[in-house]
């Protein structure tokens, strides 16, 4: 009997809609450590969906054939991996956490271009903790290019104080924008938003 009950395990006989639904839920839940610091890195959310797709072969089939898995990413630091999920995730809701090691393993035009830019028109959640330069950088891209964003973090920069003391229009556009977290005083920079 021992040998039979993982053959019979609840868990094999949910529905896969349900099974989506808790796997979208512990996503989240990884996501909102990241945010809040309780995570010490994100690696768990990079790894997500390829250990998903390691535990037995339903699970693996219903990580490929759902794109809202795809669309809460750490970024790693792997582009060929980022891309995928990329790929996988199709036009869905994508939560990003980015954060630059010591070793800087982008260029500051690379991760605008390949990682940024490329998915601006579906980023809703961003959290970065990068390099001075790439922040600066980040912020001269044009007003337009975040329409579905819905809440921004900025949890560090390093080398913060190169930042220029001018304004920042990166988030005029993003009309749904309803939270920012800046976690570094004293910022320079004034953020033209469309809040009154």
């Amino acid at each position: 009997m021992k040998k039979l009950l993982p053959a019979i395990a609840p868990h094999k006989s949910l529905p896969p809609e349900i099974l989506v639904e808790i796997f979208l839920h512990y996503a989240a839940d990884i996501a909102e450590q990241v945010i809040y610091g309780t995570e010490p890195s994100d690696r768990r959310l990079s790894q997500f969906p390829w250990v998903l797709g390691h535990i037995c072969s339903r699970w693996r089939q219903i990580a490929l054939a759902e794109p809202r898995i795809w669309g809460t990413i750490g970024v790693n630091g792997n582009l060929p991996m980022l891309n995928e999920a990329f790929r996988r995730g199709g036009q869905s809701r994508l939560w990003l956490s980015v954060k630059e090691g010591e070793n800087g393993r982008y260029t500051h035009d690379v991760f605008l271009r390949d990682v940024i830019c490329s998915q601006s028109k579906r980023i809703t959640d961003l959290s970065l903790s990068v390099w001075d330069e790439t922040f600066e950088r980040f912020l001269t891209l044009p007003s337009d290019s975040f329409p579905v964003l819905e809440a921004f973090q900025l949890e560090r920069t390093v080398g913060y104080s190169c930042l220029p003391d001018s304004d920042a229009c990166v988030f005029q556009g993003a009309t749904r924008l309803r939270r920012i977290d800046i976690n570094t005083e004293p910022f320079p920079m004034n953020l033209c938003l469309r809040w009154p």
